[in-house]
Parts: C-alpha cells; sequence; structure tokens
C-alpha cells in the first residue's frame, strides 16, 4: 500500500504473496507453454525478493520499498491470484459446491417466492442487496405518514369557553389584539389553559 507517497509492505502481505506465488508455481509445473515459462521465472524473482525483504525486517512490523520493486511484487502477485482462481483444483471446487454451508442461502438472498416475484416482474433475477433494504428502510422512515402534522392539543370544553371569550371580546372591541383580547377575556378555570399567555400562543399557531 502506499502512505505518503511511500510504497509499504508489511510481514502479512509479503507472507500473503509468497503463498499465492507458491501456489501458482505448483499449478505452472504442468504447463510447459513459453508463456507459462516467463510467469515462473517472474514468481521465481518475486518470492526471491520478497524473502530477501522479509529477512531484512528483524523487529519492525512493515517496512518501505522502492515503487519500481513494490509494481512488480504486486503486478506478479495479482497475476497468480487470477492464475490460481482460473485453475483451481475441480474436486476442490467440487467439494466447496456440495457443502451445505455453501448451498445455505445467504444472508439477503430472497426466498423461492421472492424470486419468483421478481422473475414475473423483471428480466434481471437479481437477488435482494443491502443497498435494496438501505432504500426501502429509508422509503419507510421518509414516508408522508411520518412528516403528517400531529394533532394539537386536545380541546377541552373549559378550553373552549375561554377561546369563545376571547373572540367575543376582540369581536366587541374594535382594534383590540389577539394577545390582548386573550389577556382581557381570560378566566381561569378547570380543564381549561393555564393562562392567557398559553391560549394566546395555542390561537396564533392555528391562524
Amino acid at each position: 500500500m502506499k502512505i505518503g507517497g511511500n510504497y509499504i509492505l508489511s510481514r502479512r502481505n509479503i507472507a500473503r504473496m509468497i503463498v499465492a506465488l507458491g501456489t501458482a508455481l505448483m499449478l505452472l509445473c504442468s504447463d510447459t507453454t513459453a508463456q507459462a515459462k516467463d510467469f515462473v521465472n517472474r514468481i521465481h524473482d518475486t518470492t526471491d525478493s520478497l524473502v530477501s525483504i522479509d529477512r531484512q525486517m528483524v523487529e519492525a512490523t512493515c517496512t518501505v520499498v522502492p515503487e519500481a520493486k513494490y509494481r512488480e511484487c504486486k503486478s506478479v502477485y495479482l497475476e497468480a491470484k487470477r492464475y490460481n482462481k482460473e485453475h483451481e483444483n475441480p474436486e476442490k471446487t467440487a467439494r466447496r459446491d456440495a457443502s451445505p454451508h455453501h448451498a445455505a442461502r445467504r444472508w439477503g438472498e430472497p426466498s423461492g417466492r421472492a424470486v419468483a416475484a421478481r422473475r414475473d416482474a423483471s428480466p434481471y433475477h437479481a437477488a435482494v442487496t443491502k443497498a435494496d433494504l438501505r432504500a426501502a428502510v429509508k422509503t419507510i422512515i421518509r414516508g408522508e405518514d411520518v412528516f403528517a402534522s400531529k394533532p394539537g392539543p386536545r380541546i377541552t370544553p373549559a378550553k373552549q369557553r375561554q377561546i369563545e371569550a376571547a373572540e367575543k371580546w376582540r369581536a366587541t372591541h374594535a382594534g383590540c389584539s389577539l394577545y390582548n383580547a386573550c389577556k382581557r377575556s381570560f378566566v381561569p378555570a378547570k380543564g381549561g389553559y393555564k393562562s392567557a399567555k398559553a391560549m394566546y400562543e395555542c390561537l396564533r399557531r392555528k391562524t
């Protein structure tokens, strides 16, 4: 990996590379083509280079390497991984495919009924992904029902009488503001507004 302009290899990276290169080397033993021989030589050179780097790391867990060497090691490693995957042992692949853990339905994969429904609806028989689930959750959270305006405080008979008194006061006093009407007409009552200001705030929000 590249950190701050420096190309760095850790012991773990080196060990992973050597294992992949060794596996590719064993698979290439039966390949006699010129291309395979050239790849074998590159694997030998890269493995020697990685072993040399690892031996120089006495106590350190990672080391800085030249860019050219890093790119060559990485290129050979990725090519070896690709070769190993393409030439994997058929028996090993068959055992893995037959394993109940491998055959079990993966998390997020739809059931048979869901797959049948999707096949009828779309030509692409893709399984449900985590992105689909996140989008569904966002759709639910952002639904109109969530953001629907909440009902206001319940209007009790006592509150209704206080409101009617304020409206009557305002109607009979020309130029009277809503605040003054609430203040002048307010009479405390059980179950009603606690103060003229509370009644005014409620009526102001409604208007």
